[in-house]
């Protein structure tokens, strides 16, 4: 059953079959950047589907999500199961203590958002982490692409970013007129302590740690 306003709704069941072949490996490569271990509280905001959770949960961690979708959380239920601790919400105001977490994800999600919303989810980010921990963000890069991958994947993003609807294609033309990430965190209480550009110069991975 599909919710009115969730955008995911249609496209949720086909996300993973359809993108797996491109986020699996980029996926490997943040969780190589910002492992997990036993024991350790990792918070996904904007969890999707779980892809990305999931390698956690793999890694003994206790795995927390939260996604404004229904359906794609309703797919992230079913790939992590019951240990999972999911809620429907946003990122902008997290029902959790200071501190909670040792890891917080944000993976394609701030292109999304508005430039408020964004800055809301960075600041929510540095307030769930402890400060020891670490926050990571995977996200869209604006700047120089690389051959023989940057264009055509740029093409593809374009599309698939139009494709998500107006709205949607609006909030990820000012993501990289603004930027993207490094710009965001300047004002942020995070600091970038590692940086990787993949997919041709259109995505990067960031892990930041408190400023």
């Amino acid at each position: 059953m599909s919710v009115p306003g969730d955008a995911y709704a249609r496209i949720a069941r086909w996300y993973d079959p359809v993108l797996r072949r491109f986020t699996a490996p980029l996926h490997a490569v943040a969780f190589r950047m910002c492992p997990g271990s036993t024991g350790m509280r990792v918070l996904d905001i904007g969890c999707g589907t779980g892809n990305l959770l999931a390698l956690y949960a793999e890694a003994d961690c206790e795995v927390y999500g939260i996604d404004a979708s229904p359906a794609m959380l309703g797919q992230a239920r079913r790939r992590l199961g019951d240990e999972a601790h999911l809620e429907l919400g946003e990122g902008t105001d997290l029902p959790y203590p200071d501190g909670t977490f040792d890891v917080v994800l944000v993976t394609s999600v701030l292109h999304e958002l508005s430039p408020e919303h964004r800055c809301a989810v960075v600041e929510e980010a540095a307030r769930m982490v402890r400060p020891d921990g670490s926050v990571l963000i995977v996200d869209y890069v604006p700047g120089v692409l690389h051959h023989p991958k940057g264009w055509p994947t740029r093409v593809l993003s374009l599309v698939a970013e139009r494709l998500a609807g107006r709205t949607h294609f609006r909030g990820y033309l000012s993501f990289m007129r603004a930027g993207g990430i490094p710009a965001l965190v300047e004002g942020a209480p995070l600091a970038i302590s590692q940086e990787r550009i993949v997919g041709g110069g259109n995505l990067g991975v960031y892990v930041l740690e408190a400023a």
